[in-house]
């Protein structure tokens, strides 16, 4: 067992940093704090990317409906499956040690530690590009020059992101009370641009650029790569969820700036991707806006990427204390160690990266799906809500999570069989549907998986893991 499960607070960066539950009258995030936090995170241009993705391949009508279905929608199942954070104080990760045991845990950490970085080094490049064009659009710029700007703005990305993530979760509270009213007011300028500068009748009667597909395949495609992403915020949720003082402020703040209004921003990238031929958003920006308010928007676009970078590397540094031989380091050291491969993806390949992102939202359901289901199997099912936080934190042989050596092979067995079970559906690296699918009419992967991964795990449980009398489970 830890050494300190005593109820030290928010005092100095480390302590905000521990793996400890933190005592309800330290989680000082109000439901406003937490909608700004959600809402910087959100409004980033990772939307505008993810909706000009869409725009590549789906009409206007079809892109804004696919944009408010798969995000409200996923959000709120992600948000269902975390409820213990909220209410134990509790790091997503520490409460995974319940269905995947104190050494299974390994295993989810090490997924959504590759998934966050990943899709963080996407946020780093864009960050990039847009200074990029900034700085050509004010000094042009030889074509040879651009890719060497590009790789030292990356670099100078995670930098910043380092530095500023050592301020802990204070520090991100400061930052987004300050981003969050500029970031609205880039979707308020953005949306009067597209409704008055392009007009409704274009919006709606431009065709998509790229290769188009049958159309209700391509429906069901933007419908999944936006609940994949919602499926993405989940290790979010848990690590900064357990920072909310009270449910109302966590599930009403993360709806609104995660689902609502990252719907909305969207489908602000969407419909400019799909007038102006191109998913990424320093592209369309200053022929959009124009040469001054387009440089506006790209400076503060740049400021909610770094906003962004530094919400997104705190669950991925804390999701490392789960390694032993991270777990006593410094938070210096750790957020040095996951910006490490994201420094070196941005000054190497950058180019060839950015053009995976559709894969990569795509795998953030493949990976995370089974997660959620998982953990609604375990902790709404099971065990009724109900969870023994002190034995989370024991490692003996006779803890209650301890099950095979530590490690509950039901549970890793449960996220295989939804990882193939996903892929039957839905092919991540080629986004090809239909031809392995069971149920080629079903507009979604993510909600099947979950599911599936729920129900599979239920009934496993039931069978193997009760019987055995391991993980701490009560006969109902």
């Amino acid at each position: 067992m830890e050494t300190n499960l005593k109820d030290k607070g928010l005092g100095s960066v480390e302590e905000q940093m521990t793996t400890n539950p933190i005592a309800a009258r330290y989680r000082n995030f109000n439901l406003v704090d937490f909608a700004f936090l959600c809402t910087s995170f959100a409004i980033a241009s990772w939307c505008l990317l993810t909706g000009g993705v869409l725009g590549t391949f789906l009409p206007a009508n079809h892109l804004m409906t696919a944009c408010i279905i798969g995000v409200c929608m996923g959000t709120v199942i992600a948000c269902f499956s975390v409820q213990g954070c909220t209410k134990y104080g509790l790091d997503q990760y520490v409460l995974l040690r319940a269905p995947f045991g104190v050494n299974g845990v390994k295993f989810p950490v090490f997924l959504t530690v590759i998934v966050g970085l990943g899709w963080n080094t996407i946020i780093l490049i864009m960050l990039a590009s847009g200074c990029v064009t900034i700085v050509d659009a004010v000094y042009p710029l030889d074509e040879a020059t651009k890719p060497i700007l590009l790789r030292v703005f990356g670099f100078l990305g995670v930098l910043i992101t380092f530095l500023v993530s050592q301020t802990g979760p204070l520090g991100m509270k400061i930052l987004t009370r300050i981003t969050t009213p500029l970031l609205l007011f880039i979707m308020l300028v953005m949306f009067y641009m597209l409704f008055t500068k392009v007009g409704l009748e274009k919006i709606f009667s431009t065709a998509p650029g790229g290769a188009w597909l049958e159309p209700k395949i391509s429906y069901f495609i933007g419908i999944e790569l936006l609940f994949g992403l919602a499926m993405g915020w989940w290790p979010f949720l848990g690590a900064l969820g357990r920072l909310a003082n009270n449910n109302r402020a966590y599930y009403w703040g993360f709806w609104i700036g995660n689902g609502v209004i990252f719907g909305l921003m969207a489908i602000v990238g969407g419909v400019s991707g799909l007038i102006f031929n191109t998913f990424n958003p320093p592209d369309w920006m200053i022929p959009l806006g124009g040469f001054f308010l387009g440089l506006v928007c790209l400076g503060f676009l740049a400021l909610a990427n770094v906003s962004s970078t530094v919400i997104q590397v705190y669950p991925c540094a804390m999701a490392s204390k789960q390694f032993s031989f991270l777990s006593r380091k410094s938070w210096k050291m750790l957020l040095f160690l996951c910006c490490i491969p994201m420094g070196l993806v941005v000054t190497t390949i950058p180019e060839l990266y950015y053009e995976r992102c559709p894969s990569i939202l795509a795998f953030c359901a493949t990976f995370f799906a089974p997660m959620v289901g998982i953990c609604i199997a375990d902790l709404v099912f099971l065990r009724r809500k109900n969870m023994d936080v002190k034995s989370l934190y024991d490692f003996s042989s006779s803890g209650k999570f301890y099950y095979w050596k530590g490690v509950n092979w039901i549970a890793i067995l449960t996220s295989v069989s939804g990882f193939l079970f996903y892929m039957w559906f839905l092919n991540p690296i080629t986004l090809d549907f239909g031809e392995t699918s069971p149920f080629p009419l079903l507009m979604n992967a993510t909600v099947p998986t979950i599911a599936f991964t729920c129900a599979l795990y239920t009934v496993l449980t039931k069978l193997v893991t009760i019987p055995c009398r391991k993980g701490g489970f009560t006969k109902n």
